[in-house]
């Protein structure tokens, strides 16, 4: 019940025209069709899915990320305002698990930045560790648990619609989604490469690390 009231907050704020806009995603608790009616208007961003990543150097992932070390190895987990778990969290409990917490980061960018030299793992969307790992000495592993994927919609009031500002606005979220997914896509593109191009002992080698 907690959790559909702060749900409802973003969604009444946005119909009082207290937001400009709104970007919601599913697992943030407040799926499209609980802020979408006839009075709103929306307009799909992007969508993702999640990786886990860890400092490049972590010791007990030479060999790769399995589920029992999953759930051994403590976390930094991402827990938005007003959640007393994170998405992770709650996706263990349904499975009959329960992970190690070892540090929680308001926002998935300060989760990046918390697992550099340490020993946690982290759970994040792929374009955001795609971004950013290389730069923080992090490296991406498959995530060995079955998570919802991220499905980001932009949502305003109608009233707001001939409104130019407003538009233009609306117009910078739209290229900014667009733009993290071709960046993302055009670095993981360039990994692929490299890969190919290394003789096969080094690629044998980099299997071994990941």
């Amino acid at each position: 019940r907690q959790r559909r009231a702060k749900a409802r907050r973003p969604r009444r704020a946005l119909e009082r025209r207290d937001l400009d806009l709104l970007i919601v995603d599913q697992s943030a608790g407040v799926s499209p069709t609980t802020v979408s009616s006839e009075k709103m208007r929306r307009h799909f961003l992007s969508t993702d899915d999640f990786v886990c990543v860890a400092d490049r150097g972590h010791p007990d992932l030479k060999r790769g990320l399995t589920r029992e070390l999953y759930m051994r190895l403590p976390h930094c987990v991402t827990r938005f305002a007003g959640e007393s778990q994170s998405l992770v969290e709650r996706t263990w409990n349904k499975l009959g698990g329960q992970l190690r917490v070892g540090a929680i980061a308001p926002g998935f960018v300060v989760t990046l930045f918390t697992l550099s030299h340490t020993g946690l793992i982290g759970t994040v969307p792929r374009k955001l560790a795609v971004l950013h790992a290389e730069s923080l000495g992090l490296r991406i592993h498959r995530c060995p648990i079955k998570m919802e994927s991220i499905d980001e919609y932009l949502f305003w009031h109608p009233m707001n619609d001939g409104d130019p500002a407003h538009a233009y606005l609306r117009s910078l979220f739209q290229t900014a989604a667009t733009s993290k997914t071709a960046k993302a896509r055009s670095i993981i593109n360039s990994s692929k490469e490299r890969r190919t191009r290394l003789p096969p002992h080094s690629v044998g080698a980099m299997g071994r690390r990941t």
